[in-house]
């Protein structure tokens, strides 16, 4: 029988109409069938009543993921899924309050868990939310990923899928049931204008760190929440800075150092010292315990920023005329006194206990820890290795005069690829080598500048001793 094209083009269509609604409809059905299992509602008790959130089991067997501010101020929290089991959760693992997202201690029950996809999804592809909007458990909605972009200083997806409170730190699903996203906000003047943290951010947690227990994740004093607080946080960064920055003064020589003059990173460090000291002052909270860090932390601040200025100066004045002078050697004898008078200062508790958890490992560079006075594990990479001082495991942010790495060629904010031909990625590496091919030549490869370059050098007899 003979059919026009347009008529086997309409069924055509019409077949093909029915295919993509049906396979939509199993999709969604999936996603909940298989999420369902993994996903939790979260009741919490705080201070000041309680509420409802979302997380969802995730990483390995005891552990789930919510948002931050699910879990901020909570003195209690139970789990509860679909099958109508209830369990406590115990605590925090570890979380990122500047992102919202949060790895929260649950029973372990052998339940599935959900798949974490770091990738970002197709801009236009479909989204599932569930979770407990307003408190009805285990909800389903869908919609599509709309953008993604910079909130609140972060990167996140943004979606349509339906949200209402109750939802946050549930899980944002691709077709598959894999989780890309947190869900942990929404426009209140907009409609479907949704937010969720990526996962990359969740894999940058440590999931292996012992739990906070509730009663010390609502204590707004807590020493291991002292970063909680931004003028606390930025005056430790300060700090840390600060005591980098004497330390590269002190690597030009201190006096002995004019043959390169003061690096313009000492300069930069100096008067970030000194804007951190005028945010200090502009302090206006009554926290006791925030004003009394402060406090230590400014002195600490004046202490560090003098010492580096006396470097300064003794390098100054030693390069000025070529040679050190007892002018240089006062101003270098003063630094160190400024600096002595600093150190020797007793560590609040609160700070000591903060500075040495392994919270602070993320958010400071070795250099950084290494004036914090972290003790590093057997397994950190030493902050000085080979006469330098490190910016990253294998990036130096200088070198000692008259040190190894300067008689290497190492040069500040060189990045060691290579040696000999072996990847590189901390200086233990390189120091290992060095120590297997004493007086021996060795190719170093460094990325500075933009640039690759080889450095052809020949190690000493007795490298440790450089």
């Amino acid at each position: 029988m003979h059919c026009p094209a347009r008529t086997i083009l309409a069924v055509v269509l019409a077949s093909l109409t029915v295919s993509v609604c049906r396979a939509d409809d199993t999709t969604a059905s999936d996603v909940y069938k298989k999420a369902l299992p993994s996903v939790m509602t979260l009741e919490f008790s705080t201070a000041d009543g309680g509420g409802t959130g979302t997380g969802f089991l995730a990483i390995k067997d005891g552990l789930a993921i919510t948002a931050w501010h699910v879990c901020k101020g909570a003195t209690s929290m139970k789990a509860k899924f679909a099958d109508g089991e209830v369990d406590d959760v115990t605590g925090v693992v570890d979380k990122d309050e500047a992102n919202d997202v949060a790895i929260i201690r649950v029973k372990e029950s052998g339940r599935a868990m959900l798949h974490l996809r770091p990738d970002n999804p197709d801009i236009g592809s479909k989204a599932y939310a569930l979770g407990a909007p307003r408190g009805l458990d285990f909800s389903i909605s869908d919609g599509i990923i709309s953008q993604m972009r910079e909130v609140d200083g972060g990167q996140k997806l943004q979606f349509t899928t339906p949200i209402s409170p109750g939802n946050s730190g549930g899980p944002l699903m691709a077709s598959d049931a894999s989780v890309i996203g947190v869900v942990v906000s929404t426009r209140v003047d907009a409609q479907n204008v949704n937010f969720a943290v990526p996962i990359r951010k969740i894999l940058a947690l440590d999931p292996t760190l012992p739990t906070t227990p509730w009663a010390s994740v609502a204590s707004k004093d807590r020493a291991t929440s002292i970063s909680d607080d931004q003028a606390i946080g930025d005056a430790l960064v300060a700090w840390s800075d600060a005591g980098v920055g004497y330390d590269l003064a002190f690597m030009e020589g201190g006096g002995q150092g004019y043959q390169n003059g003061v690096s313009s990173e000492v300069y930069d460090i100096e008067i970030r010292t000194g804007d951190a000291i005028d945010k200090i002052d502009e302090y206006s909270g009554e926290n006791a315990t925030t004003t009394k860090l402060l406090k230590d932390l400014r002195f600490r601040l004046e202490r560090i920023r003098s010492s580096i200025d006396l470097l300064s100066k003794s390098i100054q004045s030693a390069h000025s005329v070529g040679t050190s002078t007892s002018v240089a050697l006062n101003y270098f004898r003063e630094a160190q006194a400024a600096r002595a008078s600093e150190s020797e200062r007793p560590l609040p508790d609160e700070l000591q206990t903060w500075i040495h958890s392994d919270y602070a490992t993320k958010r400071f560079s070795p250099a950084q820890l290494s004036v914090l006075g972290f003790t590093p594990g057997k397994t950190n990479i030493r902050f000085t290795c080979a006469g330098a001082l490190l910016k990253s495991p294998n990036t130096i942010l200088g070198v000692y005069h008259k040190g190894l790495a300067e008689k290497l060629g190492l040069k500040s904010n060189d990045t060691i690829v290579s040696a000999n031909g072996v990847p590189i990625t901390c200086l233990e590496d390189l120091k290992e080598l060095i120590d297997k091919n004493r007086d021996q030549k060795m190719t170093i490869m460094v990325e500075r500048d933009g640039e690759q370059k080889e450095l052809d050098t020949k190690i000493p007899k007795n490298p440790e001793k450089e």
